[in-house]
């Protein structure tokens, strides 16, 4: 070992400088990419404001004019009656005040910007805490060794469960609530020092307002007391501590009263979910097998053992009371519903980090306890595959990542309508602008995904029939009255009389398969006809008497739909993703000529999506000459082997092949289910009946002609 200017020394008697310089470099880029990722992952399409946003901005409005808080459901002609309890009324506010001062723009800004905060808080968390969490330990930055290989492995998971619910809507308040909460409890844990802790009711009052997950203020600080009377015996001012928790819990119980509902609304998060009669998508749980290949799911599956390890490494988890506990919570809240997948990621990344340099600051590595600089063995030698490894992952993960999510290609591959950037999604705007144009009177009947947009724009004209808020609807209306409407006859026809319809507005880019089904219906019911269609949603028109002069004139038919100036101003915009969703909605109720046409304009836009593909090629595979056999093969190959690989996507190539005699072909494809999923009974019997169903339509020959 040889010395060298500035006392440093390495093995091999060179100079280290530039290497170390390199090292640290490396790691500062690394950090600035996973901001990067962070921030660009927080900047997207609003695509709520096709759901909530739309409607708090009615609400909002409301409240702001008459000085009061509703307690019934106002904006519903089905019961009007019903008690509504508003536990984000002031969330509501603050985004109606948004909008008037600065527009949409302005919402997403402030959006992202609280996300953003959120998010930082646990970075704070980790870079302050690291030398008071072991005080009794060599002090370890997270930038050396250790450090950065846990922030590189926990940064792009935490990120990729973070961002997924990322939009604005009052949980943002709950992120960022929750994240302050987490930062003042841990430093006071690790730092002894109380002060911060009187924030806390102050910031419970407002948290009870803002969003119905403020429930997540008293987890933490009962868990924290916890932790706290754990230790108290070994306290020398026990008594002046005990008496500060005892002050501090009852401050918080009487902030949680600070709502305008009182004890009642304190309760209320214990009852909501029960409330809640609809199957929405954020309230399913991360486990059910249709999630199994989303982005997400698969970081929360990889995020809750690296977790539960990091305890196994850290010692003295008889001193982390307050972490065990709250990660319990988390854990099983997060297993039961998708929506708390963000608080997971929140509570993951500072815990994980911590754990690991806590574990790592006693390994025999660090002898003498002192924690060693990285080294000239981290970069040559054995190692130094490894470290160069994690050096360039490190980077290279954040980088993929961050252009995955600019170009669309994460959005696409997700499933998801998202896109990068701040547009503002046109939902149903359109169908209520040509609803307030044309004088069109109700009652309407809407799904629940579009009700929120109709309450923004009709609301002093029309009541809605539902829209998304579970628990201003009763179990009984739900499953009596909407449900049936949608699935039978019967239960249309019954309730459609009683509430007499006039107007039915829906949804479709995001419809359940009974919204698919009841649209498919409603074409051919001669009592209805279609008036109105673009990307995202439809209007019947009943066909009576007081009715006909206007359905002259704008009832569509499969032959003039491409005439109509809503889908040429579409096909005029070039919006591949408008036009896909509008050829989804042509190819799901029937209209195949006119949905290959729009769809396959959508893929001339954009050549790489696998959905345009995969319903262009279903829409091709409905009919029976040659060469659109042979190209809905083609294009349904091309989505499967791009993410779009579920089992009936495998069972219609498979028939198609079987159509075209390339029946090995066709096996194959069947062969691959049988061996994916070899113990689903039902695999068999629908091959069965692909077979069947190929089987009625004769092999069509190599020698036929093109049609």
């Amino acid at each position: 070992m040889t010395q060298i200017a500035g006392g440093k020394k390495r093995l091999d008697g060179g100079d280290t400088r530039m290497t170390g310089a390199a090292i640290r470099l490396a790691k500062m880029v690394s950090a600035a990419l996973l901001l990067v990722l962070l921030t660009v992952s927080l900047i997207h399409s609003l695509e709520v404001i096709k759901f909530d946003l739309a409607r708090m901005l009615a609400s909002g409005s409301v409240i702001w004019q008459s000085k009061l808080v509703p307690t019934i459901n106002l904006f519903s002609f089905t019961e009007p009656d019903q008690e509504f309890l508003n536990h984000h009324w002031l969330s509501e506010v603050f985004v109606y005040s948004l909008h008037v001062l600065g527009g949409m723009p302005l919402i997403q800004i402030a959006s992202t910007m609280l996300a953003l905060a959120a998010a930082l808080i646990p970075v704070v968390i980790v870079w302050r805490l690291r030398d008071e969490a072991f005080a009794h330990e060599a002090p370890l930055p997270p930038l050396q060794a250790p450090g950065f290989l846990a922030v590189a492995i926990c940064g792009p998971l935490a990120v990729l469960m973070f961002t997924y619910f990322s939009a604005p809507r009052p949980q943002n308040v709950s992120f960022l609530m929750f994240s302050i909460f987490m930062a003042i409890l841990l430093h006071a844990k690790y730092t002894k020092q109380t002060a911060w802790l009187w924030l806390l009711p102050p910031l419970q009052a407002l948290w009870v307002n803002f969003h119905v997950f403020f429930f997540l203020g008293p987890v933490l600080a009962a868990t924290f007391f916890i932790d706290r009377l754990y230790r108290l015996p070994t306290e020398p001012w026990r008594g002046r501590e005990l008496r500060r928790l005892i002050v501090l819990g009852t401050l918080l119980g009487l902030a949680l009263c600070l709502n305008p509902e009182g004890l009642r609304g304190a309760l209320y998060p214990l009852s909501v979910v029960n409330k809640t009669p609809m199957e929405v998508m954020e309230m399913r749980s991360p486990l059910v097998h249709e999630l199994d290949k989303n982005w997400t799911v698969i970081a929360l599956k990889i995020s809750i053992p690296i977790l539960l390890l990091s305890f196994l490494l850290a010692r003295a988890n008889r001193r982390k009371i307050f972490e065990i506990c709250v990660t319990a919570f988390l854990l099983y809240a997060t297993l039961k519903m998708l929506r708390n997948i963000p608080f997971w990621a929140l509570w993951f990344f500072p815990i994980a980090v911590m754990n690991a340099l806590d574990g790592w600051a006693r390994a025999p590595v660090y002898a003498g306890k002192k924690a060693i600089s990285v080294p000239v063995r981290w970069i040559k030698g054995p190692r130094g595959a490894v470290s160069a490894a994690l050096l360039l992952g490190g980077i290279a993960l954040p980088a993929m990542l961050t252009h995955a999510i600019v170009t669309n290609q994460y959005y696409k591959q997700t499933g998801e309508s998202r896109r990068f950037g701040w547009a503002v999604p046109k939902g149903a705007l359109g169908g209520a602008g040509f609803i307030l144009q044309h004088q069109l009177k109700g009652p309407i009947f809407n799904d629940f995904n579009v009700g929120s947009m109709l309450i923004w724009k009709l609301y002093h004209n029309e009541r809605v029939f539902i829209d998304g808020r579970g628990d201003a609807y009763s179990s009984q209306f739900y499953n009596k009255i909407y449900l049936p409407m949608l699935e039978s006859r019967e239960g249309w026809l019954e309730h459609s009389e009683r509430y007499g319809i006039n107007l039915i507005v829906l949804g479709h880019d995001e419809a359940s398969p009974d919204i698919e089904r009841f649209l498919a219906e409603r074409l051919k019911d001669p009592k209805w006809r279609l008036v109105y269609v673009d990307e995202s949603v439809t209007i019947f028109l009943k066909a009576i008497e007081k009715n006909q002069p206007f359905l002259n004139q704008y009832a569509i038919t499969p032959e003039r739909v491409l005439e109509r100036p809503e889908v040429r101003q579409l096909q005029a915009q070039g919006d591949a993703l408008a036009l896909r969703q509008l050829g989804r909605f042509f190819f799901l109720v029937g209209w195949v000529d006119p949905a290959r046409i729009v769809l396959e304009q959508s893929l001339k836009l954009d050549p790489d999506d696998a959905q345009t593909a995969l319903v262009l090629g279903l829409a091709n595979s409905s009919l029976r000459d040659r060469r659109s056999l042979e190209q809905a093969a083609l294009l349904l190959r091309y989505a499967i082997d791009h993410g779009q690989d579920i089992v009936f996507h495998r069972l219609t190539l498979g028939r198609i092949y079987y159509q075209l005699g390339q029946k090995d072909k066709a096996w194959r494809q069947w062969q691959v289910l049988r061996n994916r999923e070899p113990y689903n009974p039902d695999i068999p019997d629908l091959i069965e009946q692909f077979i069947k169903k190929a089987s009625e339509e004769p092999a069509i020959g190599i020698e036929e002609k093109h049609v």
